[in-house]
């Protein structure tokens, strides 16, 4: 059966760069075909009482992860995620109309055959696409805040952020790695370096080999400053949550054996 599963931290930390290794199952098999899983780096609020986000000063946040746009706006919330997601879709960042229109095509976020797909044909062969997103809960404040594909630029390197409206309470990045370099091997190491003002994603084969796939500020985000705890999972996630994702995870068979992800190791900075 598809089962998610995963490792979670017994406390939270305020901050820091926080370092896996691991050897988590491939996405991809020889035929370029995706299992359907996510593998996940990621760190999830803590929730204790009084553990709530800086009050944000314009329009304040939507208060419940799960809630659409008509849930009511609140100065403080305890929600907060900072993801490494990894899996088959394309680098698809549309502007702030989901989906784009196509002439005289209604567009339908559940019919994949009204979606405007990328120009370059696809995803490449043997890639997949490493997302890196944090969950803001669409506070307003900051001064770049917008809906929409974005560029924020960091260190020499250029990142388009992604978020479907106003309202929407996570913004995300995207990157094309080589499958086989990131689950083939012995390990590989992935970090999140949470700061007070930024947060900075970076992957590499060894701790001291790192390179950077994701930048954000406090200039587009609200950063989190609540204690969080540290995830590792692989999950089949809904694909309706990844326009453009090649497949339906309910088209995808069941594996005929069970997937195996290794932690090897975890620093904290």
């Amino acid at each position: 059966r598809k089962e998610n599963v995963g490792v979670r931290s017994r406390h939270g930390l305020m901050y820091g760069k926080y370092s896996v290794k691991c050897k988590l199952t491939p996405l991809l098999n020889d035929s370029d075909m995706w299992n359907g899983l996510t593998n996940a780096i990621w760190l999830i609020y803590q929730g204790a009482p009084g553990n709530y986000r800086r009050i944000c000063e314009k329009d304040g946040y939507m208060s419940d992860y799960y809630g659409g746009d008509a849930v009511e706006r609140v100065p403080q919330v305890a929600y907060a995620e900072i993801d490494f997601e990894i899996l088959k879709t394309p680098l698809y960042c549309p502007d702030a109309t989901f989906p784009p229109l196509r002439p005289q095509q209604v567009a339908v976020p559940g019919q994949r055959a009204n979606w405007q797909r990328p120009s370059d044909g696809g995803i490449p062969k043997g890639m997949i696409t490493v997302a890196c997103t944090n969950w803001d809960m669409a506070c307003h404040s900051p001064v770049d805040f917008a809906a929409g594909c974005r560029p924020i630029e960091h260190e020499g390197h250029t990142y388009l952020s992604h978020r479907w409206d106003d309202n929407y309470r996570a913004i995300t990045q995207k990157k094309y790695e080589p499958d086989a370099e990131l689950f083939r091997g012995d390990h590989y190491w992935f970090q999140i370096d949470w700061r007070p003002d930024q947060v900075i994603w970076r992957i590499g084969p060894e701790l001291d080999q790192l390179r950077e796939v994701g930048y954000m500020d406090s200039t587009v985000t609200s950063i989190s400053d609540v204690q969080m705890e540290l995830i590792v999972t692989q999950e089949f996630h809904n694909t309706k949550w990844w326009p453009g994702s090649p497949y339906d995870q309910g088209c995808i068979p069941f594996a005929a054996k069970d997937y195996t992800g290794v932690i090897q190791e975890v620093v904290i900075e």
